[in-house]
């Protein structure tokens, strides 16, 4: 709640969503190579902190996201999209739990962290990459039928 409710506070501050959300975006995702430590603290309580951590910069993402569809595509394609990023996220599972099942079984669960630790800077990076300026999509739409 707190990944989500930080975007709608620099929303309100007058920050435009299509920076505030990609900002707090960029916040998580710096955090999340928190969890490549995971595997290497010799403390449940120091690794259960790391994971509420890593949890945190997953939801953040998950509801920025999901937030930022309605901001940069037209109202008649956000069901798409975000059953798209369903459908991907739901795929991205089945064919993680092979792999971190090998993964463990034949190394540690080292390699698992440090996929998960870096997911989200990868992210982030491919997101600032794709980032241009962007009307909102009422406004694009309304453009269209003024023209």
């Amino acid at each position: 709640m707190v990944g989500g409710r930080a975007s709608d506070v620099l929303i309100r501050k007058g920050m435009p969503a299509l920076k505030a959300r990609p900002l707090i975006l960029y916040i998580s995702a710096a955090v999340a190579p928190f969890g490549l430590l995971i595997a290497h603290v010799h403390s449940a309580t120091v690794a259960i902190a790391l994971i509420a951590i890593v949890a945190f910069v997953v939801y953040s993402w998950f509801i920025n996201t999901a937030a930022m569809i309605p901001d940069v595509v037209p109202e008649n394609a956000v069901g798409s999209v975000l059953g798209i990023m369903g459908t991907a996220g739901g795929l991205g599972g089945a064919l993680f739990q092979p792999l971190v099942g090998y993964l463990v079984a034949h190394y540690s669960f080292a390699p698992v962290f440090a996929m998960a630790g870096s997911m989200h800077l990868a992210g982030a990076l491919i997101l600032w990459s794709l980032k241009r300026d962007v009307k909102a999509p009422s406004l694009i739409c309304e453009e269209v039928h003024e023209a």
